[in-house]
């Protein structure tokens, strides 16, 4: 297969931080196999692999255990990774070695990303022109009648290139940017409506529904209503899209209680490496919980509250690292959660707290400006992607409207019937091409993201987004 072609290992997403994270708690004295078990509770294809070598160093030892996840990964970066565990051990848990192999893994992932931007932005270009020239030429050669079509525009020919031709090089288009998507991006963040998710949507936003989003009375509300639409409203196309935008609401409403829990949890890890710095300047004249009081308060943002939810479970009696566990369990970040496990292994142990932050600070901060590089890189595209979806069908209604106006004998030499007939057919096959459109905008959008399961909630915005602006655009044409 083509280099362009090859979808990146999913072990390979999160490598990096998981390294940084097991060289940070051997240097705090926490032994091997405990490490490893910290990375692997990390829910990440890399983390799963880690489990796996857990359960087999019970019967072949830790190295053979390695070496066997040497032998059975296919990206060099986890055979790599296999190698400098396998050494470290070997050494008695030194981690530099590690956080070494961690900084240049993380300096390949930022080079991946730039190579995807530049492989998305081709392929973002390409998919508006196929989006707006094809079917805006085809409308166009439909409707000039017999010097360019002659007998060959019928009208399972126009209903073939706009439902089945056109929409082909599109998803075409949309499999090459699922292929070009890097690992690092697929693993920003809790995959959407994953587990972990939807309780944490829930667990912020519907304390009411007992802390569970209601998906099922929705989906019946706005599957009732669907159902009932195109019976009161016919069902053509505008009505048709008009049901499945009810259908799939409860998908949209979830999306942007997501996206909320998402920017809260981003506004955490941005405050975290100043407020773990401050706590480790802090050390050298407080004791460790002197330390994490000095960052409680609304200066360190979303953090800073994470911490002081961690205290206040101290006051009521609980542990110290079992309470900074449970706050970073709860905290909808992996950064933040990889953080307070840290420093509650660094708790227990009574190792140097200082190290541990400053290891801390390290990795938020490399966390920090990959997300920024990300989102920098991705945001254009999206912008890109939103105006073709306006321009799509304002095109395609403007060449109706003008179609429209044309004397009928053009359009009745082309071999569609009538005029008005002949019109009518054209518009009612555009508007099928344009439903098509925004699920396939939906899901290029998704895929840039990095979270394909996504298009279901975007479907529903853009579809009646797309129809209106072709039915304002295109006034009454063929109809």
């Amino acid at each position: 297969m083509p280099e362009f072609l090859r979808r990146g290992d999913e072990l390979e997403a999160g490598l990096p931080h998981a390294l940084r994270l097991i060289g940070a708690e051997l240097d705090c004295g926490i032994p091997f196999d405990e490490a490893l078990g910290g990375a692997a509770g990390e829910g990440t294809p890399f983390g799963r692999a880690l489990l796996r070598v857990l359960a087999e160093s019970r019967t072949a030892g830790m190295p053979g255990a390695l070496a066997r996840l040497a032998a059975r990964a296919e990206p060099l970066a986890v055979k790599r990774a296999a190698v400098a565990l396998s050494r470290a051990y070997a050494r008695g848990g030194s981690g530099e070695q590690l956080k070494a192999l961690a900084a240049g893994l993380a300096r390949g992932e930022r080079i991946a990303m730039r190579q995807y931007a530049a492989r998305l932005s081709a392929i973002g270009i390409a998919f508006t022109a196929a989006s707006c020239v094809l079917p805006s030429l085809f409308l166009s050669l439909a409707v000039v009648g017999q010097p360019v079509f002659g007998e060959l525009a019928s009208p399972e020919l126009v209903w073939f290139a706009f439902c089945v031709a056109l929409p082909l090089v599109l998803l075409a288009l949309a499999a090459a940017a699922w292929l070009a998507v890097p690992p690092s991006l697929r693993l920003r963040r809790s995959a959407f409506l994953s587990r972990e998710q939807r309780a944490r949507v829930g667990r912020l936003y519907c304390g009411r529904f007992g802390g569970t989003f209601p998906f099922p009375t929705l989906f019946a509300a706005s599957s009732l209503a669907a159902a009932l639409m195109p019976a009161a409203f016919g069902a053509s196309v505008p009505s048709v899209a008009a049901a499945s935008f009810v259908l799939l609401s409860p998908l949209t409403a979830f999306s942007v209680l997501a996206w909320r829990a998402d920017a809260a949890a981003s506004e955490a890890e941005r405050r975290m490496p100043d407020a773990l710095l401050h706590a480790a300047a802090q050390l050298s004249c407080d004791s460790f919980e002197g330390a994490l009081e000095s960052v409680r308060g609304p200066a360190y943002g979303g953090f800073g509250a994470t911490v002081s939810a961690a205290l206040a479970r101290t006051r009521a009696g609980e542990a110290l690292p079992a309470a900074l566990r449970a706050a970073g369990g709860r905290s909808g970040s992996r950064p933040v959660s990889r953080a307070l496990a840290l420093l509650a292994r660094a708790a227990e142990t009574g190792a140097d707290a200082a190290d541990a932050l400053r290891e801390t600070a390290e990795d938020a901060a490399e966390a920090a400006a990959a997300a920024k590089e990300t989102a920098a890189i991705v945001a254009p595209q999206r912008y890109a992607l939103l105006a073709g979806v306006l321009l799509v069908p304002g095109i395609l209604g403007a060449l109706a409207r003008a179609a429209s106006g044309m004397p009928a004998g053009g359009i009745v030499q082309a071999g569609l019937g009538d005029g008005a007939g002949a019109l009518g057919e054209t518009v009612a096959a555009a508007e099928a091409f344009l439903a098509l459109f925004s699920a396939l905008a939906a899901l290029f959008l998704s895929i840039q993201e990095g979270e394909t399961a996504k298009a279901a909630a975007y479907a529903p915005l853009l579809l009646p987004l797309a129809l209106g602006v072709f039915l304002v655009s295109s006034g009454s044409a063929g109809r």
